[in-house]
C-alpha cells in the first residue's frame, strides 16, 4: 500500500514539474525582438544579455518584489503541507504534491532567468 502511494506521489510531482516547466517555456519572459521588449525609463529596451530582452511579464517576475514570492512559494507551501500530510486524504495529498511541484517548477524557471541574466 505504501509503495503504490509513493509511486502515485512521485508521478504527481513529476507531472507538476512538467506542467510548470511547460507553462514557463510558453510564457514569454524574454524576447529577441527589441520592439516587443519592455522599455526602461530612458526608452531603451531592457536587455537581459546580448540579444535577449525582458518582456513586460519578465519585468513583473524578475525586477519586481513578486520574484521573492515566486521563489519562496515552494517552502511556504511545502513545509506546512508536510507537517499535516498524515491528516489529509489520499487525493488531497496527491493534489498538494502537484501544487508544490508546480510552484517549484515556476520558482526554478524564475530563478534560472534571474540568476543567468
Amino acid at each position: 500500500m505504501h509503495r503504490s502511494f509513493d509511486t502515485k506521489n512521485v508521478v504527481c510531482i513529476i507531472g507538476g514539474l512538467a506542467i510548470a516547466f511547460g507553462v514557463s517555456a510558453v510564457l514569454p519572459m524574454t524576447t529577441a525582438d527589441p520592439t516587443f521588449a519592455a522599455q526602461s525609463y530612458g526608452g531603451e529596451p531592457m536587455a537581459v544579455r546580448h540579444g535577449r530582452y525582458l518582456t513586460p511579464l519578465g519585468i513583473f517576475l524578475i525586477a519586481a518584489p513578486i520574484k521573492w514570492i515566486v521563489l519562496l512559494a515552494p517552502l511556504t507551501m511545502g513545509i506546512p503541507l508536510a507537517l499535516v500530510a498524515h491528516n489529509l486524504g489520499r487525493r488531497a495529498r496527491a493534489l498538494s504534491c502537484l501544487l508544490v511541484a508546480m510552484s517549484l517548477g515556476a520558482s526554478i524557471a524564475v530563478m534560472r532567468l534571474w540568476l543567468f541574466q
